[in-house]
């Protein structure tokens, strides 16, 4: 009877060889993990807990570099965490010049809570972080809206865009701001329009110091908008003469054209316009004067006139 020959690449053997190189490795990776080993990690620094009436800025930035020494294990589980170190403002110390420190000391105390190491190992630059403590101010500002609105033919807005509300507080140090006169929207853009709108829009606070706080943060616009007609009136024309001279106007009326919305197109009279023709004080010798239309409807959106000018004549008595 003829024997068999042993198989070393035997399923057993493979799966032992197999078991055998992992355990192999997990052992070396545990024992390089063992070692220690140098790390380096950029935190930044926040302060917590400041009191309701105060603003913090830093000085020269809020960022610190950590040299430190720990074993492997801890370098990996450090990986994952993230790179904030929070501290209380009560661990700020005031300087002579108002500002305020925190130092390395105080800064290792809370990496060692964050690292999970001890303070000996731990190198930090800079090794001290500098704040500016001010009172916070408040101040109302009005809001400007920014708008690109194009109308359907036939339409238009019966008054501008109207605010809600128009003046919002802005809160931070005085210094922040002292210099802010006005806010603005951001842009909205409507093409087309045929309806009244009515949107909600954020405050642009781009600009604003990042510690600047604007209440509300957005505002609503409103636009009534509504399909106008063309009427026309005719008006007296007002002489307004600076030379005491005696004139007489060709002609003493003119047509005023206007777009009114047709709900209003009733409410419109020519008792609502003034046009004027004004001489010069210099007594000029043009024998025409310039027109000018210095009181209109509230409800009217634009007039024309039907001439630009108008002829006179000096009388003499």
């Amino acid at each position: 009877m003829a024997s068999k020959k042993g198989n070393w690449f035997g399923n057993n053997n493979i799966k032992g060889y197999l078991f055998f190189l992992l355990f192999t490795t997990i052992v070396a990776i545990f024992i390089k993990l063992a070692n220690t080993y140098e790390g380096s990690r950029d935190f930044q620094v926040q302060v917590e807990e400041v009191p309701d009436d105060l603003v913090i800025n830093p000085l020269e930035g809020s960022t610190i570099a950590v040299n430190y020494e720990s074993n492997g294990f801890v370098l990996v589980r450090n990986s994952f965490r993230e790179s904030v170190i929070k501290t209380p403002f009560s661990a700020l110390k005031k300087n002579d010049d108002g500002n305020y420190m925190l130092s390395s000391e105080d800064m290792s105390n809370a990496i060692e809570r964050v690292l999970g190491i001890t303070a000996s190992t731990i190198q930090i630059m800079p090794e001290q972080l500098l704040f500016s403590v001010n009172s916070l101010a408040s101040k109302d500002v009005p809001v400007v809206a920014v708008t690109d609105i194009k109308f359907e033919t036939g339409f238009g807005a019966i008054q501008g865009v109207k605010l809600e509300p128009e003046f919002v507080k802005v809160i931070g140090s005085q210094n922040d701001i002292d210099s802010i006169k006005q806010l603005f929207t951001k842009r909205i853009t409507l093409d087309k329009v045929s309806n009244n709108v009515v949107k909600t829009i954020l405050i642009d606070d781009s600009k604003l110091a990042k510690e600047v706080v604007v209440n509300p943060k957005e505002i609503k616009i409103t636009l009534e908008v509504e399909k106008f007609t063309e009427g026309s009136v005719v008006v007296p024309v007002t002489l307004v003469n600076g030379d005491n001279r005696n004139i007489q106007l060709f002609p003493k009326e003119v047509t005023l054209f206007y777009a009114v919305p047709i709900s209003k197109f009733e409410t419109v009279k020519a008792s609502d316009f003034v046009v004027e023709a004004t001489t010069s004080n210099e007594g000029s010798n043009d024998s025409h004067l310039a027109l000018e239309v210095t009181k209109k409807s509230d409800v009217v959106s634009g007039t024309r006139l039907s001439l630009n000018q108008v002829q006179y004549v000096i009388v003499n008595e």
